[in-house]
Parts: structure tokens; sequence; C-alpha cells
């Protein structure tokens, strides 16, 4: 389910393209970090630059870890505008429009919560004003530490049986995982190839984000060690299969 997963903390950065070597840290910048971090038991790791006539950069961790060019970090819902993206330029291509109800882009026969005869859309989706709950109604936590494991896209779509509208869509602002769930596999489907090509193809190859991925841990990152964790690949989810292979 990789074009669900990805909303929730699975798409990686690395520092920079090993074929451009980052530039030596800057040492004033380096020390205003030390001394913010020296001594934190969280081991947590910044990577800073001052932008300004010239560009400034440092990186520094608490503890004894370092980080390199090819380091990755999770980055969670910041892949959320990602998706946002990828929604607008399927709309650009004539593929998708803001005013589609969301089940007009579901399997035949998902129940889809409506007030009143009012659908969802995927405007409201987009926007966290559909009614959606934080997360599946029927998702099952195992694990704590790799809590989207157990998460199939029948879980998903069959949880919004489970969803009652207390007002009409549009109305009010709550944030939702599962919306951008529900989002990143209509995409995903109305795309015909899975969420993490898609995101290569029209994100990350144009921007040159050529250390960017998803799911795809073989090609060579150096994923960071979250110690609260000890998740050895890094990401959530990452058994999860490919969707929408055509």
């Amino acid at each position: 389910l990789t074009g669900i997963l990805v909303l929730l903390a699975l798409v990686a950065l690395a520092g920079c393209d090993e074929g451009n070597p980052s530039p030596p840290p800057d040492p004033a910048l380096a020390a205003s970090l030390h001394a913010r971090l020296d001594g934190d038991r969280t081991g947590a790791c910044v990577a800073a630059a001052v932008i300004d006539a010239e560009t400034r950069r440092a990186v520094v961790c608490a503890g004894s870890r370092s980080l390199g060019p090819s380091t990755a970090f999770e980055i969670g819902s910041i892949s959320k505008t990602m998706t946002a993206f990828l929604l607008a330029d399927l709309i650009e291509a004539g593929a998708l429009s803001l005013e589609d109800p969301l089940a007009m882009h579901l399997p035949p026969g998902t129940e889809v919560p409506t007030f009143d005869g009012a659908p969802i859309t995927l405007a409201h989706v987009v926007t966290h004003t559909a009614g959606l709950p934080p997360l599946p109604p029927r998702m099952v936590i195992r694990d704590v530490e790799d809590p989207y494991a157990d998460l199939t896209e029948e879980v998903l779509l069959d949880s919004l049986a489970d969803v009652t509208l207390v007002e009409a869509p549009g109305t009010t602002w709550a944030y939702s995982n599962f919306g951008f769930m529900l989002l990143s596999y209509v995409i995903a489907t109305t795309a015909g190839e899975g969420f993490e090509d898609r995101l290569r193809t029209r994100l990350f190859e144009p921007l040159g984000m050529n250390q960017a991925f998803v799911d795809d841990l073989t090609r060579g990152r150096n994923l960071i060690d979250l110690p609260t964790l000890q998740r050895e690949l890094g990401a959530w989810g990452a058994q999860a299969e490919q969707l929408a292979d055509g």
C-alpha cells in the first residue's frame, strides 16, 4: 500500500547527491548548533543552512552519531504537500477535479459517508474539511513502533462505512491522516502506477531529488537510526506492497 502509507512518514530525503559533495561546514554555525545540542539525550541531529549573500551550512548531532551526504531522514507529514502537488498535477491534466466526489474514485460498492446528501469531494479531503477522523476506524495497531504495518487497502476502504458525518463536508477543519491515505489511493489508481513511481517521475526527478524515496530501500541510502524506535529499515510499513500496477 505504498500509495497509502507515504502520507504517514515514509518519504525520506537525503542530504545531497553523491556526485555533488557537500561543502565544508561553517565553524560559527556549527558552534551555535553544538551549544544547543551538546548533552541532549535524544540523540537529535540538525542540518542547518543560513542563506544570505552566501550559504553557510553545518550538520551537528548530539552524542556520537554523524551524518553524511547520503543520510536519509523521514519527513513525515511534509509529504502531504507532495500529495497535494500530485493531485494538482492530475487536475491540470484533466484526470481529476476538486469538485469530484471522493466516492467517484473508489471501488464500486465502497460505502462513503454523506451529510444530508452532501458528498465528500476531493477538495474537502485535501483541505482537511471532509469530516473524517484522524485514522481509519478499523485500523488495528499491534506495534506502536510500526503502527501501519497491518493496514491494508481493504481496511482503509471499509473504514469509511464506520464514519458518520456530524455536519456537512467543508464546514470544519480537522486534521486527518485517514483522508490523505484515501487521497493517495485516488492519485495512484487514477495515475495507473504506484505512488512512489508517480512521485519520482512528477516531482523527485524534475527537481533533482535523486535520493528521495518512499519504500525503495535498494538505492544505497544511509537511513538515520532513530534511537527511540530502533527501526532497522527506518520507515514504517516497509513491507507495503505496490499499489495500482496498471
